[in-house]
């Protein structure tokens, strides 16, 4: 689940507006 992890950290880091982190992080 690398593949998975990159692109969650890349979302984050491209939408540091703070409603993508938590999706990000409920999908992690």
């Amino acid at each position: 689940m690398d593949d998975a992890a990159g692109m969650v950290c890349y979302f984050l880091q491209q939408n540091k507006t703070g409603k993508s982190v938590v999706k990000c992080f409920c999908l992690l």
